[in-house]
């Protein structure tokens, strides 16, 4: 039999969705539906997704069981089920949630429409702070964001994961130094409220390191260009959004999949 996972999440109630109580209420995250979504693109969504319920507030915890582990326990019985779907309709990426209080019935219902799965990312944390604990988002997430131009960007910004430094010109192009000492060449185009920075440089291996030799020269040859897609956040101090680039999956030297347009969560600050 198929073992599904589930998480059981402990937390302090303090919304008029989830009613203030004394104790902890358990809530039980079941597995997300999809449609109509690519693997890859899925697989990042409800990871975000999920991984936001689990993280909000201060005192949460969880762990993970299987479907045959005792669900009659006193401990585990939850008091709130969410459930919850991700699905393409047309253009469009929408996201439902279900809140179920297991004592009552009652059913909290949210569903929020995305043109992109990039925008929808970089929404996940508010979105989920809106359905499920009323609004109360305290995060940088749920700040408005700023105007943006070249002369707002430009200027030089510390990286995120594996990127030392970048560098943003005012004629629209880039540079970014990586942790391995290499440089890739970018360019840039704005849109409204939104930054897009895309990789213009050819792929060289340093850009995937610490991954092996033989991995990242196949990285070289299959990968796409690595694109950022952010909005610009207090008094144009730090840029944030989502890095779209390609993941791989490998044992030793060898390389078992690759997967295209995987999305993070990416946040550069300013340093002049």
């Amino acid at each position: 039999m198929r073992k599904c996972v589930f998480f059981i999440v402990c937390l302090i109630a303090f919304s008029p969705h989830i009613k203030a109580q004394e104790r902890k209420v358990v809530v039980q995250l079941m597995p997300f539906s999809i449609q109509g979504l690519g693997s890859d693109e899925a697989k990042i969504l409800e990871a975000l997704i999920q991984s936001y319920i689990i993280d909000l507030g201060n005192s949460v915890n969880y762990e993970t069981i299987t479907d045959d582990a005792n669900f009659q326990a006193e401990s585990q019985n939850p008091d709130y089920i969410i459930t919850g779907s991700i699905a393409r309709v047309g253009d469009e990426r929408v996201l439902k949630l279900d809140l179920v209080n297991t004592q009552t019935g009652e059913v909290e219902h949210f569903t929020s429409n995305h043109k992109t799965a990039s925008d929808l990312a970089l929404k996940s944390r508010s979105l989920v702070q809106e359905a499920l604990f009323g609004g109360n988002e305290t995060s940088s997430s749920a700040e408005t964001a700023e105007a943006i131009s070249r002369d707002a960007v430009a200027g030089t910004w510390k990286g995120d994961t594996g990127i030392e430094m970048i560098r943003l010109q005012r004629n629209g192009t880039g540079m970014a130094v990586f942790s391995s000492g290499v440089r890739m060449m970018l360019s840039y185009s704005i849109d409204r409220d939104t930054i897009t920075v895309t990789q213009t440089s050819p792929n060289v291996e340093r850009f995937y390191h610490p991954v092996p030799l033989t991995v990242a020269k196949a990285l070289v040859q299959t990968a796409e260009p690595m694109t950022w897609e952010m909005k610009l956040y207090n008094n144009g101090t730090d840029l944030k959004g989502t890095k779209k680039a390609t993941a791989v999956e490998y044992e030793g030297d060898t390389v078992k999949a690759f997967y295209f347009g995987t999305m993070r969560e990416a946040e550069w600050t300013r340093i002049n």
